[in-house]
């Protein structure tokens, strides 16, 4: 055995440890969807949005991990998009959907309002995002499991769901171009800064940590109308050749969001 063998073959293998534990990481999302459906369906809806919530920290940060880790230079028969975008479906549109029809929450006819959702979300999942890996969602991303959230603990009149179902679901097809919050440099600071807000908040909520719940979700709202006021300035600068995107990424790295 050559001198410095044996430590190479240690820092292959632990390099192999370290992905393999994203890809663990990133299955827990999974864990957590499944639960959620079980929540929902025995009706402890709360909880469920609270597990919603947590498979949305892990979401949003294993793709920095994959990305640190390299995890299809050391796993390249494991993909980690595949399973990512398996996972997000689930917590972003299924059980979100699940949730809102177990708990009474859509408006009439429900069956109507859940195919508008379903066909939103279809399209968004199938979308390819050809300027995703250089920070940009062509269309509004699936957002449902905060939508869910919303509806869950404000009870807006059905007409104002029905309009906001609409809304997002035309934003989903429109071409515009919103910001994805992990690889976008422009804005990024303040852009995390809106979701961490957003984020604690939401948490206080469904933890019961706060007196007017009503009152803190909708200051949590600054989260989603930053994003969406942040999107369209990004759009609109890009469209008029003002905004420079980062280089696509090296093949080397993690592609999932």
């Amino acid at each position: 055995m050559r001198p410095g063998a044996a430590p190479a073959a240690l820092s292959r293998g632990a390099h192999i440890l370290a992905a393999a534990a994203v890809h663990a990481y990133t299955a827990f999302g999974g864990v957590l969807a499944f639960f959620t459906l079980v929540e929902t369906a025995t009706h402890h809806f709360e909880r469920a949005l609270l597990l919603l919530g947590l498979a949305f920290v892990v979401d949003g940060t294993d793709g920095f991990l994959a990305r640190r880790v390299q995890v299809k230079r050391w796993l390249p028969t494991i993909s980690g998009e595949a399973l990512d975008l398996v996972i997000d479906f689930i917590t972003y549109a299924i059980a979100p959907l699940f949730l809102l029809w177990s708990a009474g929450l859509l408006p009439q006819p429900a069956w109507l309002w859940a195919v508008v959702i379903l066909a939103a979300a279809h399209y968004d999942f199938a979308n390819t995002h050809p300027l995703k890996n250089q920070g940009l969602y062509t269309g509004l991303p699936a957002i449902w499991n905060l939508y869910a959230f919303y509806v869950y603990v404000l009870h807006p009149p059905e007409f104002v769901q029905a309009f906001c179902i609409a809304g997002l679901f035309v934003l989903t097809f429109a071409p515009i171009h919103f910001i994805c919050l992990s690889r976008l440099a422009y804005l990024r600071a303040a852009s995390l800064a809106a979701t961490v807000i957003c984020a604690t908040i939401v948490l206080m909520v469904l933890l019961g940590l706060v007196a007017d719940r009503r009152l803190w979700a909708l200051v949590s709202l600054v989260g989603p109308a930053w994003y969406l006021g942040a999107s369209l300035w990004v759009d609109l600068r890009f469209r008029r050749g003002a905004l420079r995107l980062s280089p696509l990424p090296s093949a080397a790295s993690e592609e999932r969001g």
